[in-house]
């Protein structure tokens, strides 16, 4: 049973692994991974190539929603990444993560793919060394919208990105968490108090 790892989910709602990695354990609203090497999610632009091999844990879901989870922020190569995805299709979703940049900082960064089409922004909110833990990151999901906001520890959360999210006939949505390494794998991203409810 993978839906223990959520700690909140709405009725009837599934729960599935994308792409399991190599290495994983799950309790009570916990979840460890351990992604590997070469993994990540993209899509065409810029470097011309696509990706859909990252691993996630995603549930179902049919509308309005607020999905959140604690990120546990370790890496070890550059790249490496963990988060929240929301996944419509292999050509329509977003991610929202941390990831470690090549001169060691940590950058939050949000990936939209649309229409098979990735847009990336993102930007430094920490080193390895001054990083705050947990990064908690929240996708509120409306009204054909996604809003994405994080908080580091306990500071206050803000808004990252507002981006539109048409949702597709039921039970064709799934949102959850995430990890990759599009180099070399080593990491184990650590996600806490994942949860998933019904937005009034």
């Amino acid at each position: 049973m993978l839906k223990h790892v959520f700690t909140k989910l709405p009725k009837n709602s599934t729960v599935n692994w994308l792409n399991p990695p190599p290495y994983w354990e799950t309790d009570m609203g916990l979840c460890r991974m351990k992604p590997a090497s070469g993994t990540d999610f993209w899509r065409e632009t810029y470097f011309g190539h696509t990706a859909d091999n990252g691993h996630a844990l995603l549930a179902s879901f049919c509308s309005n929603i607020v999905i959140s989870t604690d990120v546990i922020f370790s890496p070890q190569h550059d790249y490496d990444q963990a988060g929240l995805m929301i996944r419509l299709s292999d050509k329509n979703w977003i991610k929202f993560s941390v990831e470690l940049e090549p001169d060691k900082t940590i950058k939050l960064g949000t990936t939209v793919t649309s229409q098979g089409i990735s847009d990336w922004s993102g930007e430094v909110i920490a080193t390895i060394d001054t990083l705050i833990a947990p990064i908690t990151l929240i996708a509120e999901i409306s009204s054909g919208a996604c809003l994405l906001s994080m908080r580091q520890g306990d500071e206050l959360a803000q808004t990252v990105r507002i981006t539109p999210l048409p949702l597709v006939k039921s039970n064709e949505a799934w949102a959850g968490i995430y990890a990759a390494c599009p180099r070399e794998s080593g990491f184990i991203a650590n996600f806490e108090n994942t949860s998933m409810r019904t937005r009034k």
